[in-house]
């Protein structure tokens, strides 16, 4: 490298055949243009961008239902969730990630979860979700509001996610979803959360599986 005061060519800047003019701080400077670079391909590197790419999947219909009252300063619910994925959700099969619906956490807090959840019946299109009412357990109340929501990976047209916003409260200990007619013998991946009233607190997410028919 090369410092020069040459008036000709003191605010010049850029590349000329294999030299490149650089300024900075009031003062040129000349090198030549690297032989080779390196691309940022190795196996290693490949490998993390295909993780990457693997969990923003589920990120694209699930983000909007995110909510993680714990959350680093300036840090979204996406990149809350999409850290969770990355750290309990991925797998390296077959020489590729996979995700693994059932270990995605959507919400994180510390309100009490309900009890015994689980997939009452799911005939018809229709999945009905029971839990027994906590209710007075620590912070739990009885109009805690319940957000289910379903999740097909296999669907596509945007029909993967169909939530059950504010579908019930606590103390109902039932709520039931139709779902697309096209789910049918698919594998459904249901996320339990529920959010207090004033919307302070907010549980961990249950993750329950059904098969649509």
């Amino acid at each position: 490298m090369a410092i020069t005061k040459n008036i000709l060519t003191s605010n010049t800047k850029g590349s000329i055949d294999n030299l490149v003019i650089v300024r900075r701080l009031g003062q040129t400077f000349y090198r030549r243009k690297p032989k080779h670079y390196h691309d940022a391909k190795t196996k290693n590197q490949l490998k993390s961008r295909t993780r990457l790419t693997a969990a923003n999947e589920p990120l694209k219909p699930l983000a909007k239902y995110a909510r993680f009252k714990y959350r680093k300063p300036g840090q979204t619910q996406r990149n809350a969730l999409m850290k969770r994925v990355m750290a309990d959700a991925t797998a390296y099969k077959h020489n590729n990630w996979m995700i693994l619906p059932e270990k995605i956490t959507i919400s994180s807090g510390g309100l009490p979860p309900v009890n015994n959840l689980t997939v009452a019946s799911a005939k018809n299109h229709m999945i009905k979700i029971a839990w027994v009412d906590n209710s007075g357990y620590g912070d739990a109340k009885s109009n805690d509001e319940m957000f289910i929501i379903f999740y097909n990976p296999l669907c596509e047209n945007n029909q993967v996610v169909e939530a059950s916003i504010k579908s019930a409260h606590r103390s109902d200990s039932l709520c039931s979803k139709k779902v697309p007619a096209n789910w049918s013998g698919q594998t459904v991946y249901i996320y339990v959360y529920t959010v207090s009233y004033n919307t302070l607190f907010i549980s961990d997410s249950k993750c329950l599986t059904a098969t649509a028919f």
